[in-house]
């Protein structure tokens, strides 16, 4: 079998086993071929001066505004601002460049989309988590982050810090470590945020049993970071009270895939965390795609199982079914005037399948 008839890995292209030939392939050579090759094997890049200064000084404008210095943490607050390119053309334009999104293209295989901003006014203090955990794909991996540094970073102002390489660990998911679970037919709840700390305690454990070293970031002003999704990072300590670390982070995805949230899914029971997610730069909804089917069905952020059925030509249509109407589906078969409707249809339903 030539090279040309072999099956291909449907993750991205920089983690197949044949990435020399993929590289010769897709004509990356020099260079690029040697940028591709940093970001296979350490799961991040790091560039520098990529945007104006005239860009990153709107940014900074933009973004103030939308802090809420009496909100101590949370989306929006003293802190961070979630999506705040749906408010700020400069935050929205940063986080859609076309050049970085040819860059990411060209890393992936895919086109990208940025469906996520996060601006800092201070560091994060983030123990060292892996976002493939709470933002994956199917296939998986086509998922990744793009830090930029507002100002000069310190190691006064709570850098950033990363493991080189540990993009390559599979992040665990809850399920994985018999955190537990939730019944969404049943009152009885799971806090999937008090599992959370014992899950960012595991990666840490692991971090070190595995010897992965921590890098943190000085970096000046301007400094771009491109990290695969499974690369551990968090946020250092501040240590010079009040000191401001002014950033952007923004998450991507890819389209022609199926956008998940692994730490709240199930798929041994079939159940599916499936987001609703928006092209920021073209306010576009994106569609879940599995190989060439939209799934339908995804109205908003939540846990799904998949039906599959037939359009009316008879072609394949997968549709995701929110568990709101599992559990109302579930309420009606344990009502009683349900039971005694099953029971005297009995007799009709054994004589049509005779």
């Amino acid at each position: 079998m030539t090279a040309a008839e072999l099956p291909r890995p449907q993750g991205p292209w920089i983690d197949s086993p044949f990435f020399e030939r993929e590289l010769v392939e897709r004509g990356l050579t020099g260079e690029r071929a040697e940028r591709a090759r940093r970001f296979r094997e350490e799961g991040f890049l790091l560039l520098d001066g990529f945007f104006a200064e005239a860009l990153l000084d709107r940014v900074v404008a933009e973004m103030t505004p939308l802090f809420d210095p009496s909100v101590d943490d949370g989306p929006r607050s003293r802190r961070r601002v979630l999506d705040g390119f749906r408010e700020s053309a400069a935050i929205r334009e940063l986080a859609a460049d076309p050049r970085l999104r040819a860059l990411l293209a060209e890393l992936y295989g895919r086109e990208p989309f940025p469906f996520q901003t996060l601006n800092f006014q201070y560091g994060s203090e983030q123990r060292a988590h892996q976002d493939q955990a709470f933002f994956d794909s199917y296939p998986s991996g086509y998922m990744c982050g793009v830090w930029v540094a507002l100002e000069e970073i310190t190691p006064d102002n709570g850098p950033l810090f990363y493991y080189p390489g540990s993009h390559r660990l599979r992040p665990p998911t809850y399920d994985d470590l018999a955190l537990g679970y939730r019944n969404p037919v049943s009152p009885r709840g799971f806090d999937y945020d008090a599992a959370r700390l014992p899950h960012e305690r595991y990666l840490a454990a692991l971090l070190e049993a595995t010897g992965y070293r921590r890098v943190e970031m000085s970096a000046p002003r301007g400094t771009v970071l491109v990290w695969a999704a499974g690369l551990a990072h968090g946020g250092s300590p501040i240590r010079r009270a009040g000191a401001t670390r002014r950033s952007q982070v923004t998450h991507y995805f890819f389209r022609g895939t199926s956008f998940v949230t692994p730490i709240y899914s199930n798929p041994f029971a079939g159940d599916l965390y499936l987001r609703r997610v928006v092209d920021a730069g073209s306010g576009e909804v994106v569609p879940n795609r599995y190989y060439d089917l939209e799934i339908a069905g995804v109205a908003e952020n939540g846990l799904y199982q998949l039906l599959w059925e037939l359009d009316a030509d008879g072609g394949d249509r997968l549709r995701a079914v929110p568990h709101s109407q599992i559990v109302d589906l579930s309420k009606l078969e344990r009502s009683l005037s349900y039971r005694i409707g099953r029971a005297l249809t009995a007799p009709a339903r054994l004589l049509r399948r005779g």
